[in-house]
């Protein structure tokens, strides 16, 4: 099996040293030599919002769409500024080298800073028909546009603008040229318009709700865990076995449908992820999961609707004391790629940004939730070079303008705890995540083993014989393991410097033994 050429996105994120657990309470690290629970220091406070300035951000929604270069983006970028300065407000935008990276990629994943204030991304349409019977066209041009404060949305508004003009043989050019100009103002100042009183009626109160930044995770030599979501007496206490256990094996080992409608993303396919799912498989079955209560989704059958399907499977028929394995193995996107904002697995039928029929992962902590087994082990492959987000430029929203990078943004898991524990049904749940490695890192083949993360997990598995705890597994047989056999690995292949695989746990996630 040759190197995988493409990378997965992760869905955990490294901060400070700490890995950020994907929408869960109570979050926790393993740390190499498990020491006493330590009280978590108060967070740092986000100072508070800049309410004098505006980020400006024009974003090409298709490929057809005009450039940032075109006249009547420029236009319509001109006119908001000069709607917002009415407002007190100065307008930042970005400067054009990042406007150059970022419109030298299909499309952009824009991520806020937690010191972001307001914020404007729209997007611009426009078309030029003629008037029947006559020497004159008309120009139109519709924005669409959303409004953040902080991270959230305070908004979406569109506005539309018309402008007619007369032609001639010699003023066709620059007669449909300046109706689109002069539309695009119009659409901008009716835009401005339904935006302005949105602004001046946020209150202190409001503002300080939208700007709530989620508490930082902290770093440290031992598991910490949030004050406030204390564990059990003894957190060190072995778990009962599980009644019963299920597993859902998902993984999109083929991209060809995802180019076909997408051609321009260039996805490339994974051909070790069918590896990794068989040899899963069968070393479920050595572990104690039945043959029927392991389901597999490979390729046209790992889709969002396969996935949700399965998952309602499981709810209906497992029962509190039960364990339940998710391992995803595919592609990943960033967070700016669905609605939610949290991320999500790229399965076989993904269509794009903002696919309403996508799973993504607050939609599967949700599902989650609704399952009667109190264990679930989360295990998360998404991160192979040529994918999704190793294509994709960044834009970073924050008080201090536009800030661009390559390839390197992933989803918000403090953003994502935060959500997590305000839900009741996974307060009670003890969950386990194992992800192939940091978000910024390639996930590596080992021939002929396989993945090196899933092939040195199920060694691990396999050599603790249910007896050894998965905080046990992943430091003792994993960890370590993964970090030194791919440093040659990524010498050899000149992509990258190591692979560092991570473990997060919510509740007594990290006592789950399979």
């Amino acid at each position: 099996m040759g190197q995988k050429k493409s990378t997965r996105r992760q869905t955990l994120k490294t901060l400070g040293g700490t890995a950020g657990l994907m929408a869960l309470p109570a979050l926790a690290v393993a740390a190499p030599k498990p020491a006493p629970m330590a009280a978590a220091p108060a967070p740092a406070p986000v100072g508070p919002p800049r309410t004098d300035i505006i980020t400006v951000l024009y974003r090409k929604e298709s490929k057809d769409a005009p450039p940032r270069t075109d006249p009547s983006v420029a236009a319509a970028t001109r006119a908001l500024e000069a709607e917002f300065l009415k407002l007190g407000l100065r307008v930042l935008q970005p400067d054009a080298r990042s406007y150059q990276m970022l419109e030298q990629a299909p499309t952009m994943i824009i991520t806020f800073a937690p010191d972001a204030g307001f914020s404007l991304v729209f997007s611009l349409y426009g078309n030029v028909r003629p008037r029947p019977g006559s020497d004159m066209v008309i120009g139109e041009v519709r924005l669409e546009a959303r409004v953040f404060v902080g991270r959230s949305i305070l908004a979406a508004e569109t506005g539309v603008g018309r402008m007619a003009a007369t032609l001639t043989a010699q003023t066709r050019e620059f007669g449909e040229r300046r109706s689109l100009e002069q539309a695009a103002e119009k659409a901008a100042a009716e835009l401005a318009s339904r935006i302005a009183p949105q602004l001046k009626a946020l209150t202190p109160e409001r503002m300080a709700a939208l700007m709530q930044a989620p508490p930082p995770l902290v770093a440290g030599a031992a598991p910490v865990m949030l004050a406030a979501e204390a564990p059990p007496p003894d957190p060190q206490a072995p778990m009962p076995p599980p009644r019963r256990k299920f597993a859902l094996l998902v993984g999109v080992s083929s991209y060809a449908a995802a180019r076909q409608r997408m051609p321009d993303w260039g996805i490339g396919d994974l051909p070790g992820v069918r590896s990794d799912l068989a040899n899963m498989g069968k070393s479920l079955l050595n572990m104690g999961f039945a043959a029927n209560d392991i389901a597999v989704l490979l390729d046209a059958q790992a889709t969002s609707g396969g996935v949700r399907q399965e998952l309602m499977k499981l709810a209906a028929k497992t029962q509190e004391d039960d364990l339940v394995l998710i391992a995803m193995s595919c592609h990943g996107g960033d967070k700016d790629l669905c609605p939610s904002g949290f991320g999500l697995p790229v399965l076989y039928d993904f269509a794009g940004p903002n696919d309403p029929n996508a799973i993504d992962f607050w939609q599967l902590q949700s599902l989650v939730g609704n399952l009667p087994a109190r264990r679930v082990v989360l295990v998360v492959d998404t991160c192979h070079s040529g994918g999704v987000a190793k294509m994709m430029p960044s834009a970073v929203i924050s008080a201090e303008g536009v800030q661009t990078s390559k390839g390197k943004a992933s989803p918000e898991p403090a953003a994502m705890a935060s959500a997590a524990r305000a839900n009741a049904a996974l307060a009670t749940r003890h969950i386990a995540i194992l992800a192939a490695s940091k978000p910024e890192e390639l996930s590596l083949e080992d021939p002929p083993n396989g993945g090196l993360f899933t092939s040195r997990l199920l060694r691990g598995l396999s050599a603790g014989k249910g007896s050894q705890s998965l905080e046990q597994v992943f430091v003792e047989h994993v960890e370590r393991e993964v970090i030194e056999t791919s440093k040659p690995l990524c010498k050899r292949i000149g992509e990258c410097q190591v692979q560092t695989p991570m473990f997060a746990y919510s509740g007594r996630g990290n006592m789950i033994r399979i």
